[in-house]
């Protein structure tokens, strides 16, 4: 990690991430790991957002969708394992993996076509995007920490 481009700070995120999304490995990860990395790929979008302050939405949405995707990933997750988070996490999950595609260059897919499915989930520009990202991430925040006191 130490000579990575973007290393991960937290285990939860390294095992989510490079373990299951990029390697495949399928280990089944418990509720600390997943919220560690739908924080810390909150952090990245926020820091992707500000560095794409000013650029055109088609833009903003493909190039900050490679940590919406993986924060939403770990949102699906916490909700699969009872965390209460507010909204159609799968529906926005698979919106942003057809951005991601488009930043990828997998498929056929469009970046007016991502736009497309973005705006049927509710994400039709930036400010809508941080909205859903800042109310999943509290929501997250809260039911963790309560779950964490029973």
């Amino acid at each position: 990690m130490l000579f990575a481009n973007e290393p991960y700070f937290s285990a939860g995120t390294l095992y989510h991430v490079v373990g299951n999304t990029q390697a495949k490995y399928g280990a089944v990860l418990g509720v600390a790991a997943l919220f560690q990395s739908l924080q810390e790929n909150y952090g990245d979008t926020l820091k992707e957002l500000h560095h794409l302050h000013g650029k055109p939405w088609a833009a903003v949405a493909i190039k900050s969708s490679k940590y919406v995707w993986r924060m939403l990933d770990a949102a699906v997750g916490l909700k699969e394992k009872g965390i209460s988070i507010t909204g159609d996490l799968g529906a926005l999950r698979t919106a942003f993996k057809a951005a991601l595609d488009v930043r990828q260059g997998v498929g056929s897919g469009t970046a007016d076509g991502a736009l497309a499915v973005l705006a049927a989930a509710g994400v039709a520009d930036l400010d809508a995007l941080e909205r859903v990202l800042a109310t999943i991430a509290a929501d997250a925040n809260v039911a963790f920490r309560a779950a964490s006191e029973d």
